[in-house]
């Protein structure tokens, strides 16, 4: 299956200690701009921190940055349609449309 794929098996481990202390650190960054008294802002800057550590988790601990183009096209697919529902949730989330 590994030749299939063109995956080889042989890549360097990344220091998984410092990417979770990274995101530990993101986690704390998160929870403080949750706080920010401009509610757009505060949606705006916590969706983007979930974002750069959702990066982390796949990239590192998922190993999708040693995956072929095929496998990461789909994942990319994947996340895209979810960023299209958070965008058009975000209305519901800021305002509290429909309360």
């Amino acid at each position: 299956m590994n030749e299939t794929l063109g995956h080889d098996g042989d890549h360097p481990h990344s220091n998984y200690v410092a990417v979770w202390t990274v995101l530990v650190v993101l986690l704390v960054l998160g929870i403080a701009v949750g706080f920010v008294g401009n509610p757009v802002l505060g949606a705006v800057l916590v969706f983007s921190v979930a974002t750069v550590k959702a990066f982390l988790v796949v990239t590192i601990y998922m190993h999708l940055k040693f995956e072929p183009l095929l496998v990461r096209a789909i994942i990319l697919c994947g996340l895209a349609c979810v960023f299209i529902v958070l965008i058009g949730l975000i209305p519901d989330i800021v305002y509290g449309v429909g309360h």
